[in-house]
């Protein structure tokens, strides 16, 4: 598309977000509808990079794609934007006055994921958090208006939360591509060796290895929960109308380890997914907690207890 309008621009970033999300919709009638377009906007930039890291059909161009979108996203900040995605993310950027570094810290980790494959402590991993999680956090608050250090702090926990929930439901996955989240620390504590997770996933491991698996998931399962629940003051932090949408990020990242539990963590043998009831549940009681706050005359949504599995 040359030259796209801008409907036409923001139309495309739409399609893009219908077309991903499953864990939670992406923009959904829970996001204020002045804010839906910037909210697609930003995630089509997103997803689109992270595409060019995973997908298949473009291995062999992940870094020259990379390195073109970075261009691009240098020229959408300066105005000169002319693909529809960066067409709309220019839009977005100058109407909100969105910075451009957590953009390109995204494009670093992507081209981060494309050589480093292992992570040795969990310390490394909140490293790599810090670029291909969080940045999404900060610029959801800038974009809501919020730009408070002390809230910039909780949006960067509950973005590695959620981030950690889809590592654990994806290990599978990631394995097929030669990618271990999982740090070695973890794998050493609970005796799981790089074999013990293929021969997981191949259904021919002993019992005692995949004990010893289901020990470690639930280790991390924990572990992304308290990181998510360091978050949870977002919630009640904003307002009302933003605080639905984080309200259901967190809840959207509970339910995802909740269905890990209910597969008793056997994560490599079964794909955990969350499915169009888990989402209209979501959505409920995000909701709700808004009905909630307002009728206590509160500025925020009211804290949610932890999903149920």
């Amino acid at each position: 598309m040359a030259n796209p309008s801008l409907e036409q621009a923001y139309a495309v970033c739409a399609q893009v977000a219908a077309r991903h999300g499953e864990n939670f919709p992406v923009a959904s009638l829970l996001t204020p509808p002045r804010l839906r377009r910037h909210v697609q906007a930003i995630y089509a930039f997103a997803r689109s990079a992270d595409d060019f890291a995973d997908e298949p059909e473009f291995e062999g161009r992940r870094t020259q794609l990379l390195d073109e979108y970075e261009d691009e996203l240098e020229r959408a900040f300066r105005g000169e934007a002319t693909q529809p995605i960066f067409v709309g993310l220019a839009d977005t950027a100058e109407k909100f006055d969105l910075p451009i570094a957590p953009f390109q810290d995204l494009l670093s980790a992507f081209r981060a994921d494309l050589t480093r494959r292992r992570y040795a402590t969990f310390a490394e991993l909140r490293g790599f958090l810090t670029l291909v999680a969080e940045p999404i956090g900060r610029i959801l608050l800038n974009l809501f208006g919020y730009r408070a250090p002390a809230l910039l702090r909780y949006g960067d926990d509950l973005s590695a939360g959620l981030a950690l929930a889809n590592f654990w439901q994806d290990v599978g996955k990631d394995l097929a591509r030669d990618r271990i989240y999982l740090p070695t620390e973890d794998l050493r504590h609970f005796g799981v060796s790089e074999d013990d997770l293929r021969a997981l996933g191949g259904r021919s491991a002993e019992p005692r290895a995949s004990q010893r698996f289901r020990d470690l998931m639930r280790f991390e399962v924990s572990r992304a929960r308290a990181i998510l629940d360091r978050g949870r003051p977002l919630i009640e932090a904003v307002g009302p109308d933003i605080g639905v949408e984080i309200a259901a990020f967190w809840l959207g990242g509970q339910r995802i380890l909740d269905k890990i539990e209910a597969v008793s963590h056997d994560v490599l043998r079964r794909r955990p997914r969350t499915n169009g009831f888990d989402l209209l549940g979501v959505g409920a009681r995000a909701l709700w907690w808004r009905v909630r706050a307002r009728l206590a005359g509160r500025g925020g949504v009211l804290a949610p207890e932890r999903s149920g599995g």
